[in-house]
């Protein structure tokens, strides 16, 4: 008898793995689900569970799970997971779900081994978040997903029942998608919600709300709303509170000067562009920041406006990164301008990321500077990101990005990364991991010299591995950019 169910990690129905910002994507090649009407946008409530005579009742055997992707290469993080037993309970509740629609008759009895139940997981931690039933073409419901049903309520997800089951209340949510289509969820616990996006644009299209069932179009908010970005302080950095990891700036007017500088030097090949916009053959910060207070402009109509393109046509040129060996290329972003008021900082964890409104606010502002061709440094392995920093735009601001998603590599090095090994604050090594990120950054762009030169890795945990960047244990306390929050 073949096996009853195929375990997938189908990664199209993901947010997607996590790529290096301003380098390409895996190739994929993309599942296709039937070519259906999708489910209207403007539906008022999830399509309640149809009349179906129940036929006798099915005993599903416990399915055969291979944890390798489909799709993309294996995922370090997803298969660690596995292998520590981290899907069980969500296997569990999915079998348990499976008999219950069994009973109920939505799945004929020669129906059943031929479905595939799928985890869509949190490529982040490895977390396994819901499973769903995929048709797979099998039964009146070929082309939909049977997920589980919501709690209306609590909110979130209605657990499986340990003894009888109700119809209505237990029946599946049939979720419809079309070729350009996907599903993942948003949130967690009693704030989860089933998100449909757009397979290739990964933009929002409609949500299943877990407190009313209804669709509603556009990108569903997870508990704790959106990230607030600060009020400016004028020529500083400007941290947001969200993200401090215990951690600030010494001196945040001097870091504030430190980017610019920087920025303002002539590696980055925007001697044209500047001598053009400032009208001077030795630009400065200071004459910068001279003609940015008196250039009022942008979206906001406001004073300290720098536009990326003159009128003669020159573009500003920006430093980004492709891959973990740090190839750097200058890139012209696909953006009118900055304002130079102020920039923001942000320091984060991999703890931070499994709040579902820090991991939101993330992921959207890395897809967005994709878009725009920009990036962050970042060292990779197997696909799972260690540490990345750098400057992205947000807001019309730059925002100095520092930060680790998690454990790679040998695990010598695990103390370089933040939150060490124990994934808890270290006092006494994470200033000097942020400094090294810093600074480490700076030199980066400092001796870029041209497309695709090339300067070592440009890394912060490994003194011998990383000859481009600088190693935090090098740093004494007094040359620390970073240090504890009061």
């Amino acid at each position: 008898m073949p096996h009853l169910f195929l375990f997938a990690l189908l990664f199209a129905l993901l947010s997607g793995c996590v790529v290096p910002v301003g380098g390409a994507a895996p190739a994929t090649t993309p599942t296709t689900s039937p070519d259906i009407t999708p489910t209207s946008p403007t539906s008022t409530e999830v399509a309640p569970t149809p009349s179906i005579t129940p036929t006798e009742t099915v005993t599903v055997e416990a399915p055969k799970i291979d944890p390798t992707p489909a799709v993309f290469p294996i995922n370090v993080a997803v298969q660690e997971s596995f292998e520590k037993g981290d899907y069980n309970p969500a296997m569990t509740d999915m079998q348990k779900w499976v008999d219950i629609w069994a009973e109920m008759g939505i799945f004929q009895k020669q129906e059943v081994g031929q479905l595939v139940i799928s985890l869509n997981f949190d490529p982040l931690d490895g977390r396994a978040k819901i499973g769903c039933v995929d048709t797979k073409g099998v039964g009146p419901y070929a082309g939909q997903w049977l997920c589980p049903p919501l709690d209306l309520v609590n909110g979130g997800l209605r657990p499986p029942p340990a003894g009888s089951w109700d119809r209505n209340a237990d029946g599946p949510i049939f979720i419809t998608l079309d070729s350009t289509e996907e599903l993942k969820t948003k949130g967690t616990g009693m704030d989860m919600a089933y998100q449909i996006i757009n397979r290739y644009q990964k933009t929002s299209l409609r949500y299943v709300d877990p407190k009313t069932g209804q669709y509603v179009e556009g990108e569903y908010q997870v508990l704790g709303g959106e990230i607030k970005l600060p009020a400016i302080v004028p020529e500083s950095m400007n941290q947001i509170s969200d993200f401090t990891f215990n951690m600030e700036f010494k001196d945040p007017d001097a870091a504030y000067r430190m980017l610019l500088e920087t920025l303002v030097g002539s590696n980055l090949h925007n001697e044209n562009f500047l001598r053009k916009t400032l009208g001077t053959a030795t630009p400065t910060v200071d004459q910068l920041l001279a003609f940015a207070k008196n250039n009022v402009g942008g979206p906001e109509n406001k004073p300290y406006w720098l536009p990326f393109e003159t009128a003669s046509g020159t573009r500003f040129n920006f430093l980004a990164v492709r891959g973990n060996m740090s190839n750097l290329r200058s890139t012209k972003p696909q953006a009118d301008g900055v304002y130079l008021d102020g920039i923001y900082s942000m320091f984060f964890y991999s703890e931070d990321l499994k709040d579902p409104a820090k991991y939101d606010f993330i992921r959207k502002l890395k897809f967005d500077n994709k878009q725009i061709s920009m990036g962050l440094i970042n060292q990779t392995l197997d696909g799972v990101v260690g540490a990345e920093f750098g400057l992205l735009l947000v807001n019309n601001r730059f925002v100095y990005v520092s930060g680790s998603e998690g454990l790679i590599g040998d695990p010598i090095y695990y103390e370089q990364t933040l939150g060490g090994s124990e994934k808890i604050f270290m006092a006494d090594r994470d200033p000097a991991i942020m400094s090294a990120q810093f600074l480490s950054y700076l030199k980066a762009m400092k001796s870029y010299t041209g497309d695709n030169s090339y300067i070592g890795m440009v890394c912060t945990y490994s003194e011998v591995d990383c000859k481009g960047g600088i190693y935090s244990d090098s740093l004494a306390s007094k040359d620390w950019v970073v240090k504890v929050k009061p």
